[in-house]
């Protein structure tokens, strides 16, 4: 159904499904029940379409400087705009990093409302633009009510069906995509430049002797592997790459180790919940095991504070030898469940965990204050915007088929890049039914919202009593 309204809107941008979509579904279902019509769904067609939408809410998952060309699209178009950063965790480990290329004065400028993961994240920002202090709030994200609450439930049939599939198992998420990018090695190069990182030869260099340090952790990481097969001969082995990561580069890796399975498959919870142990070198997953009740470890063989995720080798255990490893390996997977948590009260000034009031209801008690005038939806030839869309999406078609062209590339190379397909598998207006009813059967809620298609990768979510 293509015609909604009038309703106030809120635009849910998704760029990594399994990372991202539950989390936005959960919060556009909690929209819903206040009011709002929801559109959510694959970050770059939603940006691509929005002069077709309605004008209301866009709460992104990032002010990026690479995003500015259509921040100011949008903020000209009438879009009240805020973010939660996805990538909130990179203040934590390289704060100036964090504010040279998450957010600027501009980007800013055009934002209602910073929500931050924790308030340490806030003071960091509030520091550096001291004039935009009054937009940054500590709510969270709903990405963590996911994991502190009941809601992890959600993924407690699938963490089963793991267990049935593959066995009792140790668990890798890779965080060595700066070395495995399926877009090629040089790519995490292109995008420091891209995003104004990379400014001198001091720059480059820097970027090379960071590729020596994370090869020589790699390379450790595969003989871990090995050494893990060989002690743990009972427990299957996973290695989950990154979103970004190469999972054939990975399967090269691990190719002459017994029952190692590379396999990157839905989110990464139920993976968590159904993993006798997990261990990683600076990966997000980590802090989300924490919040889930498991005890990540973190092996970080070599050592170099330039390069390091300080703040994910915090959480959980932390080893540097691999006698040491698998020691503790040993210990968390001998431990009876209530032993084998990880203490998580220093995570509080990082990250927001109030089960009683929920990240998805602090952002919406925020929201609240946006002026937000109901609209109608009109996704049809006969609203001017959808038709004027429609023009200059055929004008941007021609030009990525012109461009091509004069790059004489062959008709059998011209594919989708490789990295957004991984970020979102196609998805069925089904599947999203599915993920919906799952959420009504934990929660007790939302038996009256309905999810629709509007188009391609995008996704409507409105109330029964809605007109």
């Amino acid at each position: 159904m293509r015609r909604h309204g009038p309703l106030r809107w809120l635009l849910l941008p998704v760029e990594t499904k399994h990372r991202e979509l539950d989390a936005k579904l959960w919060l556009g279902c909690c929209a819903v029940e206040r009011g709002y019509g929801v559109i959510l769904g694959e970050m770059d067609e939603l940006h691509e379409k929005y002069l077709a939408l309605p004008r209301g809410i866009c709460l992104d998952k990032s002010i990026a400087s690479g995003k500015l060309k259509a921040l100011r699209r949008m903020h000209r178009a009438g879009y009240r705009l805020c973010v939660n950063d996805e990538e909130a965790l990179m203040a934590y480990n390289y704060p100036q990093r964090f504010l040279d290329s998450r957010l600027s004065s501009e980007s800013l400028s055009m934002t209602a409302f910073f929500f931050a993961w924790g308030e340490r994240q806030a003071e960091l920002v509030r520091g550096a633009y001291p004039e935009y202090a009054d937009r940054v709030h500590t709510v969270g994200n709903p990405r963590v009510d996911l994991l502190a609450t009941q809601l992890r439930e959600l993924y407690a049939g699938e963490a089963n069906g793991i267990r049935e599939r593959i066995g009792r198992y140790i668990l890798l998420p890779s965080n060595f995509c700066d070395l495995l990018h399926v877009n090629g090695p040089d790519f995490r190069l292109k995008q420091a430049r891209a995003a104004g990182l990379v400014r001198n030869e001091d720059d480059v260099r820097m970027h090379a002797e960071r590729r020596v340090h994370r090869q020589r952790v790699l390379d450790a990481f595969v003989e871990a592997l090995h050494s893990i097969r060989h002690r743990f001969p009972d427990h299957a082995l996973v290695v989950r790459p990154h979103p970004a990561d190469d999972p054939d580069q990975w399967r090269h890796l691990v190719a002459g180790i017994d029952r190692c399975q590379v396999l990157y498959e839905g989110a990464a919870i139920p993976w968590l919940l159904g993993a006798d142990a997990i261990f990683h070198n600076g990966c997000t997953t980590a802090v989300e095991a924490v919040l889930l009740g498991k005890r990540p470890i973190s092996y970080h063989p070599f050592w170099d504070d330039r390069f390091e995720y300080h703040f994910q080798a915090r959480v959980g255990s932390s080893v540097d030898k691999i006698e040491s490893l698998l020691d503790i390996l040993r210990t968390v997977i001998e431990a009876e469940p209530e032993e084998r948590q990880a203490d998580d009260r220093g995570l509080g000034r990082y990250i927001r965990v109030t089960p009683d009031r929920t990240a998805a209801e602090a952002t919406l008690d925020l929201l609240a204050r946006l002026e937000s005038k109901p609209r109608r939806l009109e996704y049809t030839w006969l609203n001017p915007n959808y038709a004027r869309s429609r023009i200059l999406a055929a004008g941007k078609r021609l030009e990525r088929r012109l461009r091509r062209r004069l790059r004489r590339q062959p008709i059998a190379e011209r594919k989708p890049e490789p990295l957004k397909l991984q970020k979102w598998p196609s998805t069925a207006l089904g599947e999203m039914e599915e993920r919906l009813q799952r959420l009504r059967d934990v929660s007790g809620r939302f038996s009256d919202v309905r999810v629709t298609h509007l188009e391609g990768r995008l996704f409507i979510l409105t109330s029964d009593t809605q007109s």
